[in-house]
């Protein structure tokens, strides 16, 4: 398949596969020579981020699960589920034309050709992590099946006031502890548990299991056959010697022989994961010339995170700095394919495949709690103490976020081939592509008022203990009432948006053997794309023209991006046999690459509390690259390749994050 491909391609089989012990596909592409794979999840092709990198399934591409990245989430595929993974290096007129890096294919199993049944349980042991402890919040009772049973949803109290149109009423010097205001706020503040940060937990060994089974069998009207898989895996990523660095240039370059430390942090951090996919196929043959392919793929995934990132900072460099977080995310991805392949003997052999897709993708964050404060030696009438701080002049309140994603893709794509002579071809075909998304982010910040960290001497379950209104002899006031820790809305509706792509093309393409030995492969690729991102607070224009056509961009609008362009894609190559083993391969295309629809909304968010805080950008452009490739490949022997490998890639406005100083303390930006 390789030595005859089209386009410079890596692949990997479901063989070797099965051989590695590979648990999903972030894993397989490892074994892919020119990939990677960062943060166990996104593909990076050829050194280039995951920004130059798709992901497709059986010929779709997949939506992504995370709403700050491009690439799909890699780690949600179990790798039992997987027929084999082939990663384009090349573009075609035929691909999407967004990716330069690598366009990542992966095809599901099909059918057995005889009945099948399999079972299979693993389990695996690290001494570094089984039985050690890690940092974890309390387990919901569903936490196994990948998602949260509702015990980290929002309060059902402050859900009501929300539905209901009533805020949180905010805490002055002079309100009455018996108020109607002050009993409301005392409910909002108490319906919140007080676990802000991990604890030590002992951790479990991984452990998974699979199950698959499948037929087919010929009937009166044709071949019939069926496969189903299911697949399940519980691990535990742990580390509690992380470090964390930032540096800056201070002074002039031809004369500072040294960088000055920002922030130097130790980092130790667990994370939970819970992983099931499961795969329906159906396939029916009514003639050797047809084929007609039903597919369901389920995937869901939950991880439960702690973390804790002590150090320096210099805006406070006596202190130690101090942050927790824990969190939990659940990932789901529902995909239905239909798929259809028809040769026409009677028309030149001429081929016609079309694909029709849904997918839904889905991620949630309930309850992520972020919680920075400080820690100073010092001295208090001639002794040794430590003293404890959360000054919100330097760090963000502790605060309760809830998000959730949800995002449905349509996708259709017919491809028809018409054979010319000589085993040439000529191919063309139609795209259309639409994704509908939906963003919600909503915050809870925590104030304080008559108890502190101080008062509570570090300790967090003590000073979250607090909540709402207090008996004044815990904070040594004397008799009557004071507020402890209380709760307000802190939701930005900049920070919530909806989003809509739709993206269609045509192509054009042929594959000639001018001689036994040279083969030309070349077209081009008409992509039309039409993206809008809308934040909550948007002011929209009143009609749509004010912004399709006076204001493209969506400049002077608040909250809105666009992306509306009509690009033509050449690609050219040649393939030179000097003999069976042995080809030469060059290329010469255009390809793009589009910013995500949050890059586009001008909503700040940040990683984790006292990281880089980071914002989009409405006016940015799509980045059009120019490919140069060359590539000398041997087939030494059925199944074996040594390949030699050259490119050079021309970027038209790249996109990269900076920083920038007019947008808060330590901000970053895309550009």
């Amino acid at each position: 398949q390789r030595q005859k491909s089209i386009a410079f391609s890596d692949a990997i089989s479901a063989e070797s596969i099965s051989k590695s012990g590979i648990g999903d596909a972030a894993g397989v592409l490892k074994k892919v020579v020119g990939a990677s794979v960062v943060g166990g999840k996104y593909v990076y092709v050829r050194g280039l981020g995951e920004r130059y990198s798709s992901t497709h399934m059986n010929g779709i591409e997949l939506p992504t699960a995370d709403p700050d990245k491009k690439a799909f989430q890699l780690d949600l595929i179990p790798s039992s589920l997987i027929e084999n993974v082939v990663t384009l290096k090349t573009f075609t007129p035929d691909k999407p034309g967004n990716f330069s890096g690598g366009l990542v294919d992966v095809t599901t199993k099909d059918f057995p050709e005889e009945r099948t049944f399999e079972f299979s349980v693993s389990s695996a042991y690290n001494s570094q992590i089984s039985f050690q402890d890690g940092l974890l919040g309390e387990r919901s009772s569903s936490e196994w099946l990948g998602f949260d049973n509702g015990q980290r949803d929002v309060p059902e109290f402050l859900q009501e006031l929300s539905d209901s149109g009533t805020d949180i009423p905010i805490l002055s010097s002079g309100d009455n502890i018996g108020s109607e205001e002050s009993r409301l706020l005392n409910a909002a503040s108490k319906a919140f548990n007080n676990e802000m940060v991990p604890v030590n937990t002992s951790l479990p060994m991984d452990y998974g299991f699979g199950l698959s089974f499948g037929d087919q069998s010929e009937t009166g009207i044709g071949k019939l056959g069926y496969s189903v898989s299911l697949t399940y895996s519980r691990s535990i990523d742990n580390y509690d010697n992380g470090s964390i660095g930032r540096y800056l240039l201070v002074g002039e370059t031809a004369t500072t022989e040294e960088l000055s430390a920002e922030r130097l942090y130790a980092d130790t951090r667990t994370d939970d994961n819970v992983d099931w996919g499961s795969l329906i196929n159906l396939a029916y043959i009514p003639h050797n010339n047809h084929k007609f392919n039903f597919t369901y793929f389920k995937t869901q995934s939950g991880t439960h995170l702690g973390r804790l990132v002590t150090g320096f900072w210099d805006e406070a460099p006596t202190a130690n700095q101090i942050s927790n977080v824990l969190s939990y995310q659940e990932r789901s991805l529902d995909a239905l394919f239909l798929t259809g392949k028809s040769v026409f003997a009677s028309v030149n052999d001429l081929k016609v495949e079309w694909k029709l897709s849904q997918t839904k993708n889905a991620l949630e964050t309930p309850d992520l709690r972020y919680f920075l404060l400080q820690s100073e030696d010092s001295q208090i009438s001639g002794v040794d103490t430590t003293l404890y701080s959360n000054p919100s002049s330097l760090y963000p309140r502790p605060s309760r976020f809830f998000r959730d994603l949800d995002e449905t893709g349509n996708s259709a794509i017919l491809d028809v081939t018409v054979p010319i002579f000589k085993n040439s071809s000529f191919k063309t075909g139609l795209f259309y592509d639409s994704k509908e998304r939906d963003f919600n982010e909503s915050r809870y910040d925590i104030f304080e008022d008559a108890f502190g960290i101080r008062d509570a001497e570090g300790d967090v379950f003590e000073f979250f203990g607090t909540q709402g209104i207090i008996d004044s002899t815990v904070t040594g006031r004397g008799q009557g009432y004071d507020y402890g820790t209380y709760v307000q809305d802190g939701s930005d509706l900049r920070n919530s948006y909806t989003a809509e792509s739709n993206i269609s093309a045509y192509y054009g393409m042929v594959d000639l053997f001018i001689s036994d030995k040279l083969r030309f492969i070349g077209g081009a690729r008409v992509e039309y794309t039409d993206i809008t991102a809308t934040s909550d607070d948007s002011v929209l224009a009143t009609t749509p023209n004010e912004i399709t056509v006076d204001n493209p961009t969506g400049e002077g609008f608040q909250g809105v991006g666009r992306l509306d362009n009509m690009d033509v894609l050449p690609s050219f190559s040649l393939v030179y046999s000097f003999n069976e083993k042995l080809n030469l391969r060059t290329a010469y295309t255009k390809t793009l690459a589009r910013p995500t629809v949050r890059e586009l909304m001008p909503l700040i968010t940040f990683d984790f509390a006292g990281d880089l805080l980071f914002q989009g950008n409405p006016n940015l452009k799509r980045t059009l690259i120019t490919n140069y490739d060359f590539r000398v490949e041997y087939f030494s022997s059925p199944g074996e390749i040594i390949a030699v490998s050259a490119f050079y890639k021309d970027l038209v406005n790249p996109m990269e994050r900076v920083i920038r100083n007019d947008i808060g303390n330590n901000a970053t930006s895309i550009q």
